[in-house]
């Protein structure tokens, strides 16, 4: 057999290989999204998102993005809490959010 083509199935191989790991490990997490908003609907812009996981106190933050939208990935199975503030505002806390496998689950604030 060619030696090419041995080394080029086989870099072909390890490749898949570790496309595979990574596929499987978020396999078992879910993800967290929503849009911040103000009482009139209106889209709010920067605003501090932060999730804690209720069982493990694992907290993780973010930003809401130019269109208000902010998205947590790769959060393992739980129930969590999420807290958004922003200078001027009053801060809302929504405990008691579940997280599952696979999904992603919608909070809207």
């Amino acid at each position: 057999m060619n030696p090419l083509l041995v080394r080029i199935l086989g870099t072909l191989l390890a490749f898949l290989l570790l496309v595979e790991g990574g596929l499987s490990q978020s396999a078992n997490t879910g993800a967290l999204t929503g849009t911040a908003t103000d009482p009139s609907g209106a889209v709010l812009v920067g605003v501090g998102v932060t999730v804690s996981n209720e069982a493990t106190g694992d907290v993780r933050n973010t930003t809401a993005s130019s269109i208000g939208t902010f998205l947590f990935p790769l959060l393992p199975p739980g129930v969590y809490t999420v807290k958004a503030s922003k200078t001027g505002f009053k801060e809302l806390v929504q405990p008691h959010v579940r997280v599952s496998v696979t999904e992603t689950t919608r909070v809207n604030l």
